[in-house]
């Protein structure tokens, strides 16, 4: 009798518990400046063509207009004031490149980092 109760057990578990892949969740993409200087978050949308955001320093705004599909990957270019470190013409720009899945915050602590307009110090965390 012990060994039928025990050659049950393992069928207890049912296959309900296997998760299948992940969707990608809907998301916004937000730009979180904390730097001194205003940074301009550019992107291309297939629908409206290309989207521009201008984030004032200390704050944290919505750069995409809407919904954004899950999965969809966004090239968002960064770009500072030429009053940004005194860099001249070379104003101090970047790109990066997003997943949406879910809520996408980047966050800018510095722009133009040991004098090259190009290297930016930031982070992008999904929420």
């Amino acid at each position: 009798m012990l060994a039928l109760g025990l050659a049950l057990i393992p069928g207890c578990g049912g296959k309900g518990g296997t998760a299948g892949p992940a969707v990608p969740e809907d998301g916004r993409i937000y730009l979180d400046n904390r730097t001194e200087f205003p940074v301009i978050a550019s992107y291309f949308d297939e629908e409206v063509g290309t989207v521009e955001t201008e984030v004032g320093p200390h704050r944290r705004e919505e750069i995409s207009r809407d919904l954004i599909e899950g999965g969809t990957e966004v090239k968002v270019h960064l770009k500072s004031t030429e009053e940004a470190g005194g860099f001249g013409p070379q104003i101090p720009e970047t790109d990066l490149t997003v997943k949406v899945d879910g809520n996408i915050v980047i966050i800018v602590y510095r722009v133009g980092v040991y004098g090259n307009p190009r290297a930016w110090e930031y982070q992008v965390i999904a929420q």
